[in-house]
C-alpha cells in the first residue's frame, strides 16, 4: 500500500495527471465491457479541464504531496443537475459528474472518502438530493448501493463512452 492520501482542490498543474488518471481507469473497463468495446480515444477526457468551472466543486486525492507536489490518485466532482436540451437546472439536486480512483489504489477507501467529501459539500451548498450515472455492468454498480445510493431505473446511451449508463440517486 502506498502513502497517506490528502484531499484538496485541483491546481492548474494537475490537469494532465487528472487526464492520465481517467485514462488509466478507462483502460480497466475492458475487464467487464463487451469484447468489441474500445476505450475513448486518448485525450478525449479533456473534459477534466472543465472541472474548475465556477459551478463545479472538485477535489483530488493526492499521495506524497509536499507543497503542491504529489501524485493524483483520485478525483471527484459535482455540479448542479441540468436536464433537457436547454440544460435547465433541477432545483436542490446535484450531480456527481466524475469519481475516479487510480486502479493501483482501488479498495483502499479512497473512493468512499472522495464521495463522502462531495456529499458533505453538497449539503453545505444547500442541495437536498444527489444523482450520478455509471456505465451499466461496471463494478461501480456494487459500490454505489453500498454507499447508500439507489438505482433510479433510468438508463441511456452515452455516445462518448459507447456504453449504456444507469442512474443512481440519494437524499442528502
Amino acid at each position: 500500500m502506498s502513502g497517506e492520501v490528502r484531499l484538496r482542490p485541483p491546481a492548474t498543474a494537475d490537469a494532465e495527471a487528472m487526464l492520465a488518471l481517467v485514462e488509466a481507469c478507462d483502460a480497466t473497463w475492458r475487464e467487464w465491457t463487451p469484447a468489441e468495446w474500445e476505450p475513448p480515444a486518448a485525450g478525449s477526457a479533456r473534459w477534466v479541464s472543465e472541472l474548475g468551472a465556477p459551478d463545479r466543486w472538485t477535489r483530488v486525492a493526492v499521495e506524497g504531496e509536499a507543497e503542491g507536489g504529489g501524485r493524483v490518485v483520485g478525483l471527484v466532482s459535482f455540479g448542479p443537475t441540468r436536464v433537457g436540451p436547454e440544460w435547465r437546472v433541477v432545483p436542490e439536486t446535484a450531480s456527481v459528474g466524475a469519481l475516479f480512483v487510480h486502479p493501483d489504489r482501488w479498495r483502499q477507501g479512497i473512493a468512499a472518502r472522495l464521495l463522502d467529501a462531495a456529499l458533505a459539500a453538497m449539503r453545505e451548498q444547500g442541495y437536498r438530493r444527489a444523482r450520478l450515472s455509471t456505465p451499466q455492468g461496471a463494478p461501480a454498480e456494487r459500490f454505489y448501493p453500498a454507499q447508500g445510493w439507489q438505482r433510479t431505473g433510468d438508463a441511456r446511451w452515452h455516445a462518448l463512452l459507447g456504453l449504456a449508463t444507469v442512474d443512481y440517486a440519494r437524499e442528502l
